[in-house]
């Protein structure tokens, strides 16, 4: 059984994703603007630990988690960065409507409170929190 965590970022607002495989291997995902492409938008997949403020964790399996990720992230393969319609938000809030979860109301402008409506709308299940985080990221 892997897991899939939605978190939010101290300081500048972000949202992102971190997956877990069952294999071990884990993968963080951010939608981010491009700087080097005008407006064009780039998923990242910059470690972003440091960075977590607030997160919620769910379990899922191994290859439904890979189907979601290849598909999300083939979405946004092309976006365009634009606040409140293709952007950090909304990226983990399509994540988490593709593996099955409930969103709040679209549009949704601040990570945190998106962090914490995904929990609140899924009937408070989930790990939810923050440090010390659940995760065992393995270091390259």
């Amino acid at each position: 059984m892997g897991y899939v965590t939605f978190f939010s970022e101290k300081g500048i607002p972000h949202a992102g994703i971190l997956i877990e495989y069952n294999s071990g291997s884990s993968e963080w995902l951010g939608f981010f603007p491009n700087p080097y492409k005008g407006r064009s938008g780039a998923v990242m997949l910059d470690d972003r630990e440091s960075e977590v403020d607030w997160y919620v964790r769910y379990p899922g399996v191994d290859n439904f988690i890979s189907k979601v990720r290849n598909f999300v992230v083939a979405d946004y393969y092309s976006e365009i960065y634009q606040m409140l319609t293709s952007d950090c938000v909304t990226f983990a809030m399509d994540f988490a409507e593709q593996f099955g979860l409930a969103v709040p109301p679209r549009p949704h402008f601040f990570p945190s409170t998106l962090v914490y409506g995904i929990y609140r709308d899924n009937g408070h299940i989930g790990e939810y929190g923050q440090a010390p985080f659940p995760w065992k990221v393995k270091r390259k």
